[in-house]
């Protein structure tokens, strides 16, 4: 009875994961977001460690990645708190609300995650990959249900709320051009955030088929459907992670991938130069009009640009979330305090050099410990896709990293070498 009552605590947790406090302000404003999934995530501990009938083993390579989360959270709050001695203005709420975010996330959390992750499937690990995937399958369901409704217009007032959503986001740039395609970002604040879960749940549904010779009709129907979203909500570096994905995920003349893509990349950033720099007018009022990709590349500009006067800022950042301060003092009336780098290069406008290291280390560390291709491509595709996030610390990509070391660690024999990895089965795909 306890067991599938923490089951049941898991699975409304990982829901939790996936709603955003401030699409909640949205459509309920004035209303406070509690984050319930963490004292979720207590009870499922403590009914665990007061009711089970063992002793809690814990693995030695949990410890490890708990210290290296621990350590980039260690590093980002003296950043922080160096900056908060040094500057003679900052915002302090921004600043409070940021560091309080890291700990609990980086601090507090994995210990959490991976104890009820124990508690909940012990040893079914395939199990743990499903249950981040029925949670997408709600997602969807609340993506396309929210267009169908806004086109019907039905007279609810959230679906007034969520029409204005759709509006503000649908309009996507590709190339010089601009298209309307109807999208929403369901319980996320951003139609990109909400891509980004497709993703994930598509690459945890090929790693649950991996081993299936013929997968059912449903699940190919699941998988194309979770493409198709992707490409509806047209957030440009999740469609880069998806091609990362799809373009590795035969390890067949990776050789030959590699090289050409290298090329492709580096055209790419000939490309961005050349605007920035040969059309320096229209990139400005391109960014200041909040433009994708250059809004995005404005902040890490800007961020080199004031470094320039104190270098010991690229090591250390400006503390947490403060360059919207900085960014408003300059640029009143576009940028506000809130504001952010709008993507992973926010870590480097908080935390500089130093901070981004321990970040990169946590990632390298999970995919060292994972157990053959498939899943370590898996956690590379999936950090490509974060590059371009507006929130790098989305909880529901912290439950994705943690659910998929815990599901794909490499076995350990009694001497310490490492057992056959399953990926063997994986080379030749």
């Amino acid at each position: 009875m306890i067991r599938r009552f923490i089951s049941v605590l898991w699975a409304i947790a990982v829901l939790f994961t996936l709603i955003e406090a401030k699409q909640v302000k949205e459509f309920f404003p004035g209303a406070l977001w509690p984050y319930p999934e963490y004292g979720i995530l207590l009870l499922i501990c403590f009914l665990y460690l007061v009711t089970g009938r063992q002793s809690l083993r814990i693995d030695r390579r949990y410890v490890e990645l708990t210290f290296v989360f621990a350590s980039f959270a260690t590093v980002y709050l003296l950043c922080s708190l160096i900056n908060a001695a040094m500057t003679p203005q900052i915002a302090q709420s921004e600043l409070l609300d940021g560091i309080g975010r890291v700990i609990l996330q980086y601090v507090v959390t994995p210990s959490l995650i991976l104890t009820s992750l124990h508690a909940v499937f012990k040893g079914r690990k395939d199990s743990a990959l499903r249950s981040l995937i029925l949670p997408s399958v709600v997602e969807l369901a609340l993506l396309i249900g929210g267009d169908i409704a806004s086109v019907a217009a039905l007279p609810f007032s959230w679906i007034a709320k969520v029409r204005e959503e759709i509006l503000l986001q649908s309009w996507v740039e590709i190339g010089s051009k601009w298209f309307f395609i109807p999208k929403w970002g369901g319980t996320f604040a951003e139609s990109q955030e909400l891509c980004f879960l497709m993703l994930l749940s598509l690459m945890l549904l090929d790693r649950l088929t991996l081993r299936v010779q013929a997968p059912g009709s449903k699940w190919k129907a699941l998988r194309l459907i979770y493409v198709g979203a992707i490409l509806l909500t047209a957030s440009k570096t999740v469609i880069a992670g998806l091609f990362v994905y799809l373009l590795f995920r035969s390890r067949k003349y990776i050789q030959i991938k590699l090289a050409v893509l290298l090329p492709l990349v580096i055209a790419a950033a000939i490309v961005l130069s050349s605007r920035v720099f040969l059309h320096y007018d229209t990139f400005m009022r391109d960014a200041l009009s909040y433009a994708s990709f250059d809004e995005r590349l404005f902040h890490i500009l800007y961020f080199f640009k004031i470094s320039a006067s104190n270098p010991l800022h690229l090591l250390i950042g400006f503390g947490a979330r403060q360059t919207g301060l900085l960014e408003s003092q300059a640029y009143p009336g576009v940028f506000n305090i809130h504001t952010n780098a709008v993507s992973l290069f926010a870590i480097v406008a908080d935390s500089g050099l130093l901070g981004m290291l321990p970040y990169l280390a946590m990632i390298g560390y999970i995919v060292k410990s994972l157990d053959g291709y498939l899943p370590r491509l898996v956690i590379m595709s999936g950090f490509v896709a974060t590059i371009g996030m507006p929130d790098w610390s989305l909880e529901c990509y912290l439950f994705f990293l943690l659910i998929v070391f815990y599901a794909t660690l490499r076995k350990v024999k009694e001497d310490g070498q490492y057992e056959g990895r399953e990926g063997a089965m994986e080379a030749g795909q």
